[in-house]
């Protein structure tokens, strides 16, 4: 648990400490659709394929001492499709973005901001991803025990371990 908060602290004051060398307000990066589409839709996107009860419990079990490694590996399902939705969603985000601005490129004064939104949309997702999936992931690899039939979670599936 410490870990992950530790990590999320990090990553908060690298990009609040960005901000602040760059001498722009904070507020200036927040744009109201980007956020809603990328990293809100995704997460909701993801509860409704998972359940809302599943989802939750994904957030739960890797912070519990005596989790199995099937809810281990639940988990980290879950986890592999919210990180992909964060990576899909910013990218239909930017993808919506670049096309609004190309069919009004005559209209210099909205070109910037545009291409801001789009930007701004892959930014929410890999601050999802370090602030998320990536604390997540961890907590579950070093969560994984050997089974008795000799087996060990990993990221990507079950493997056979030799000894």
């Amino acid at each position: 648990m410490k870990k992950l908060i530790a990590g999320i602290v990090i990553v908060v004051l690298a990009f609040v400490i960005s901000r602040i060398s760059f001498s722009y307000l904070l507020i200036n990066i927040i744009d109201l659709w980007a956020f809603v589409s990328t990293p809100l839709g995704a997460t909701i996107y993801t509860f409704v394929l998972y359940g809302f009860k599943e989802s939750i419990n994904s957030f739960k079990i890797p912070l519990k001492n005596d989790a199995s490694n099937a809810e281990l590996q639940s988990s980290l399902k879950f986890f592999n499709s919210l990180g992909k939705a964060y990576l899909y969603f910013s990218g239909l985000v930017t993808s919506i973005c670049i096309v609004d601005m190309f069919i009004k490129l005559n209209e210099k004064i909205t070109v910037g901001p545009r291409l801001a939104a789009a930007i701004i949309s892959v930014l929410y997702a890999v601050l999802m991803h370090l602030l998320v999936i990536i604390p997540y992931k961890g907590i579950i690899n070093k969560s994984g025990k050997t089974t008795m039939g000799g087996r060990l979670l990993t990221t990507s599936k079950l493997v056979n371990t030799v000894e």
